[in-house]
């Protein structure tokens, strides 16, 4: 320090350089600190967002679980008994293995709230294609959309079934039993029995009304053991208390009672082209497909 500088502080010089160099300073030692106060940093909107939606729940659960441990710290050390000061990680006879312990439960909680919420979107999302899946295959237009099921499709808007009472029937109404009940009659038709129908549009010629008459009788024999295997349910939908006219008609609907029979072992050849009827009881017995026995006409030996 100069003589003139005599008399004045030992650091003068020091601040006399600070304030000269203030205006361009880069760095935060005393010497080069800027004058006045820092300014305050920006936040954006994003990081607000990430503070109090993203990020919230694990800060706060990290913090109450930082709560609980202090908590349970103090009233261990309150039941020390004098004298014995406890040592970190063994507080009131805890280990460390023990703390693992607790917070691996509590991950382990959150981990099967997660695995619950996601199993109940799977589940909804299961159930939706399930059902929207098993709407969708029983509509008409999917069924006649093989060609094939064209011709008995014209069949059906000739018979005495369609357009009676206002309604007009589809392939679903006869072939593929409805309602929640029936759900997994209506699933297994469309895996079983659609499955063989897709082969057998694959492996066979349909091509004219010919063609597709010889394979008729086989084609109705699997619908009739269908109806007979569900009780005939889908004619039960619509034909509810039924009162037969006449004894004959009473005797055959007391089989229904007495002998296991059903809709479909009286009632075939209703709707589509005629095919010879079937002793179904004795085909599902068999295995095989069993004609009726023609009925020999009065006077004939």
């Amino acid at each position: 320090m100069s003589a003139g500088d005599s008399g004045k502080g030992l650091y003068d010089h020091l601040y006399r350089r600070f304030f000269e160099n203030r205006a361009r300073h880069k760095g935060y030692d005393f010497q080069h600190a800027p004058g006045g106060s820092n300014p305050t940093p920006g936040v954006t909107f994003p990081d607000r967002l990430r503070w109090w939606a993203w990020g919230r729940w694990k800060r706060r659960q990290a913090i109450m679980a930082a709560r609980d441990r202090f908590q349970q710290d103090i009233l261990d050390i309150k039941k020390q008994p004098p004298g014995r000061m406890p040592i970190q990680g063994d507080i009131g006879g805890k280990s460390n293995e023990s703390v693992k312990a607790a917070e691996g439960l509590r991950h382990s909680w959150s981990v099967s709230g997660g695995a619950l919420l996601v199993g109940a979107v799977l589940m909804v999302g299961a159930i939706t294609v399930v059902f929207g899946g098993e709407h969708a295959l029983s509509r008409t237009e999917f069924c006649v959309s093989c060609h094939s099921q064209t011709y008995p499709y014209e069949e059906l808007k000739k018979s005495s079934h369609y357009g009676a009472l206002g309604a007009d029937p589809g392939c679903k109404d006869c072939h593929v039993p409805q309602g929640l009940g029936n759900f997994h009659l209506a699933l297994w038709t469309h895996v079983y029995d659609g499955t063989r129908a897709v082969l057998a549009e694959m492996k066979y010629d349909y091509s004219t009304i010919e063609k597709f008459n010889e394979r008729r009788p086989i084609m109705a024999h699997y619908a009739r053991m269908s109806l007979k295997n569900w009780d005939s349910v889908t004619c039960r939908d619509c034909h509810k208390n039924t009162k037969p006219p006449g004894a004959s008609a009473k005797a055959a609907h007391k089989k229904m009672e007495t002998e296991g029979a059903t809709c479909i072992d009286c009632h075939q050849n209703l709707v589509h082209k005629k095919v010879p009827e079937m002793d179904l009881t004795a085909s599902k017995a068999q295995g095989t497909m069993v004609l009726k026995e023609e009925k020999k006409e009065k006077g004939e030996e």
